[in-house]
């Protein structure tokens, strides 16, 4: 989410959100794609486009409002089941989602956990134990990835 604000143009001010294309929708100038582009990148670009037609050396300014959302599940015998957002450019391991979650209940068994990764219509299963790796010098951290389900076993008493 970006506002694009145009110097002595107030209507022409604009909270847009990037589409699924990396484009915004700005007034006078639906669909123009500003994806990979740096933010001083986006602000001459958009100027160049108010110029073509509308405007006489447009001073425009961006400011970044809101990063883009990852979302995880996790299930199964952890606190608070659900569906957990994070910053698309942030990195998110195991026990971090475990931690959004609540933690694990009583009868939850660190050892026994399952992710669930669809990648180009492929799905997988990883099995994992967070125990050890909370525990244990040297065992990998495992990074979750957007759109995993992780589901925490139950323990056998």
């Amino acid at each position: 989410m970006i506002e694009v604000k145009i110097y002595g143009e107030d209507d022409l001010t604009a909270r847009v959100r990037l589409n699924e294309k990396g484009a915004v929708d700005l007034p006078l100038l639906p669909g123009l794609p500003i994806y990979m582009l740096t933010q001083g990148q986006a602000c001459e670009k958009i100027r160049e486009s108010y110029m073509k037609d509308f405007l006489v050396d447009p001073l425009v300014s961006i400011t970044i409002l809101e990063y883009s959302r990852s979302k995880i599940t996790v299930l199964g015998q952890v606190r608070t089941p659900g569906v957990y957002l994070f910053p698309a450019n942030e990195r998110l391991n195991l026990l971090q989602a475990i931690a959004l979650a609540g933690g694990y209940t009583r009868a939850g068994e660190p050892s026994k956990i399952t992710i669930k990764r669809a990648r180009e219509g492929k799905e997988s299963v990883i099995k994992m134990d967070a125990r050890a790796m909370a525990k244990e010098e040297g065992y990998k951290v495992f990074e979750v990835e957007p759109g995993d389900v992780v589901t925490i076993g139950e323990s056998i008493w």
